[in-house]
């Protein structure tokens, strides 16, 4: 209303009424036409129901000065204002606006009441006023005088809220904008606030022409809005969820008895090893030449690798004592085996075996692929929905339990792991941590020195420390220590010889050269030279690797021993099993020749003549050959007859010769006798 009328209205004069508003004790804003009008404000006490103030001839509000924390421009841009500058209240309440319609309605006649009370009172009782009306509208003196200067400065418009519903929720996120921002955090992409801004926030506000908030506000929402539990399941999942949120039950470990339930599984340890592979693998580049610390004499390069090692440790869950360890460069189910069938043979059998879900405790050797049952996987794995029964183990009288896939709580030796490690590994050289935010300075130093222990000393250092923890150290509220309870009890353990069978490995091998070779060791018999190029079925001991049992498709099982490698330059016991074994297949072959050979019909050979054909020409010229042959070796004995025929009578001629020349002879000696007789006889006359 004019001054006069407010004059007026408090019954005092125009002049009262000018030096009240320069005080700042009315409210007055100035029309269009340049005349000063006074705002009127409700009464103490009055909630609801009160007047509106005179809009007519009101100018538009002053901008407000940008900053973070309030947003003058963007408050202006989404508040209907009437034609004479105020906000329109029933706009505002149809358009779902009722919260802020009332909060102004609110401010309106806390300040209003505030300036009225002031300006009835003495100056030393103005700031009492105040505080009287800020209790009376449940807020603090800075608020409410924080309300009365936005209105003396940017008019009835500045009074109205920000987007929000009051204390400690967001301001300018309207309730759709709030749904589509907890839409987009509760994907499983797993969006930044940052990119909810972007992508999400930025253009509501710029479709609908409202200030745009800033995105320490979306953080703030997001924080303040979202329930952990919530989150965890609509950003990483059910797997997160059971893992961080699900509730669990705790049993008590010494009530399953002791040797009762074991537990196995795998971890690579947190130290560095030399191992004596000969690829000299893991060294810094600066060490690669120095002479190897294992004492080989050899450059680094060419001897000892560095490494780290796995442990397969098998734990009793009653007593936490370690029943069997140990330690390889990549662990198997020959490993496995191994662990198990030396727990066993120490402890005796177990009544249910709790394995991992990785393919070495999976295997058939061990028990095969686990088949659970219909339900759902609750925690812990041990419950009827999660075991499963081994047809294996079963003659042994063992249940084995699987547990729940990548669920680490599931499996009570991962807190055995924990505790050991805690307690030991900082006491062994080549620590490397359990991450890299945990791993030692002096590591690199180590590494480029040589100071670290070879496979053998660690293995050592390893068997010491579980002497430790399974004889002196208490785990847990357990009364005593893991091998106290093992005093009175006495397990049954099978015979050797029944758990080597069971622990053997099986497997499809193809018999190469009539000879085998499994781990590094090669076997050779006389029978198994018979099955070359043939694929058998092999069992094999992993701790006796003597021997080996072959299955063939038929015959008998074959029990094949190891063959030694042989000696350059000697003829030794290598060299007659192979000779022997080459023996022995050319003698099959000739058995096999000899029995089958001719038994088919060469007409049902040869359906078509077509071989006989061939054969038949063959002959031909085989016999012309032959004929040839025969002529030629008659030519030549015809002529080796007529040389000794012309021999024989030269040989005949010289020998006629010689007795003519005989009788010649013999006849002029008979001849000189009767002529030398007859001269006898006359001279004797």
């Amino acid at each position: 209303m004019s001054i006069p009328e407010a004059a007026e209205q408090y019954g005092c004069s125009e002049r009262t009424i000018t030096r009240r508003i320069a005080k700042q004790e009315l409210a007055s804003i100035t029309g269009a036409d340049g005349e000063r009008r006074v705002l009127i404000p409700a009464r103490v006490g009055e909630v609801s129901g009160c007047a509106a103030p005179d809009r007519s001839a009101l100018p538009p509000t002053r901008p407000r000065p940008c900053s973070l924390a309030v947003r003058p421009a963007a408050a202006a841009a989404h508040i209907p204002i009437t034609p004479d500058g105020l906000p329109d209240l029933p706009h505002m309440r149809a358009n779902g606006m009722e919260r802020a319609a009332a909060e102004f309605e609110r401010r309106w006649r806390a300040v209003a009441t505030a300036r009225e009370l002031a300006a009835r009172t003495d100056y030393g009782g103005r700031s009492a006023a105040w505080v009287q009306v800020a209790a009376g509208f449940r807020v603090s003196p800075g608020t409410l005088r924080r309300w009365d200067q936005t209105l003396t400065d940017y008019g009835p418009a500045g009074l109205v809220p920000a987007w929000g519903a009051g204390r400690g929720k967001p301001r300018a996120l309207p309730p759709e904008l709030q749904r589509q921002v907890l839409d987009a955090h509760l994907y499983q992409g797993a969006y930044t606030p940052a990119q909810i801004y972007e992508h999400v926030v930025m253009p509501y506000c710029a479709e609908r022409g409202i200030g745009v908030p800033h995105v320490s506000t979306v953080r703030r929402f997001l924080r303040s809005a979202v329930p952990p539990v919530v989150e965890t399941v609509a950003r990483q999942g059910r797997r997160a969820y059971q893992e961080q949120h699900e509730v669990r039950v705790r049993r008590d470990p010494e009530e399953v008895g002791v040797n009762n339930w074991w537990s196995s599984d795998h971890r690579i340890l947190d130290h560095l090893v030399m191992v004596p592979d000969g690829k000299g693998l893991g060294w810094p580049s600066s060490a690669r030449r120095l002479l190897c610390t294992c004492g080989s004499g050899q450059e680094r390069r060419h001897c000892c690798s560095v490494r780290r090692v796995w442990a397969t440790v098998t734990m009793d869950r009653a007593s936490a004592a370690v029943v069997s360890w140990r330690l390889s460069l990549q662990p198997n189910r020959a490993t496995v085996a191994h662990s198990l069938r030396q727990a066993i043979m120490r402890f005796g059998l177990p009544k249910v075996w709790v394995r991992d879900n990785g393919k070495e405790f999976t295997a058939n050797l061990i028990g095969g692929s686990p088949v659970r049952y219909a339900g759902p996987q609750r925690a812990p794995a041990l419950l009827p929905g999660d075991v499963e029964r081994s047809t294996l183990w079963g003659q042994l009288g063992v249940r084995i339990v699987t547990t729940i896939p990548y669920s680490s709580w599931s499996k009570i030796i991962e807190s055995f792991f924990s505790a050991f490690s805690r307690r030991y590994d900082a006491f062994l050289p080549g620590y490397v941590g359990r991450d890299t935010k945990r791993r030692p300075e002096k590591l690199k130093k180590e590494i480029s020195a040589g100071r670290l222990l070879t496979a053998e000393g660690f293995g050592t250092a390893i068997e010491r420390q579980v002497a430790e923890w399974n004889g002196l150290h208490q785990v847990g509220k357990r009364s005593q220590p893991p091998l106290a309870y093992y005093k009175e009890y006495r397990g049954f353990a099978p015979a050797p010889e029944t758990l080597a069978f069971l622990c053997q490995e099986q497997g499809r091998r193809v018999v190469t050269g009539g000879a085998l070779e499994i781990g590094g060791h090669r076997y050779v018999s006389d029978a198994l030279a018979l099955l070359s190029r043939q694929t058998v079925t092999v069992r094999t001991d992993p701790g006796d690797p003597s021997a080996i049992y072959v299955y063939p498709a038929r015959g008998a099982c074959l029990a094949v021993p190891e063959c030694p490698d042989a000696i350059n330059g000697e003829f030794g016991e290598a060299n007659l099993i192979a000779k022997r074994a080459s023996r022995a297949q050319r003698d099959f072959v000739r058995e096999w020749a000899l029995a089958i050979k001719g038994a088919c019909p060469p007409e049902r050979m040869d359906p078509y003549g077509a071989h006989r054909m061939v054969e038949a020409r063959l002959g031909r010229v085989q016999a012309a050959a032959r004929e040839q042959a025969r002529a030629v070796e008659a030519g030549q004995k015809r002529k080796q007859l007529q040389a000794a025929a012309a021999s024989t009578i030269e040989d005949a001629g010289a020998a006629y010769d010689d007795a003519l020349q005989a009788e010649i002879a013999a006849l002029e000696a008979i001849s000189r006798e009767t002529d030398h007789g007859r001269q006898t006889g006359v001279e004797a006359c």
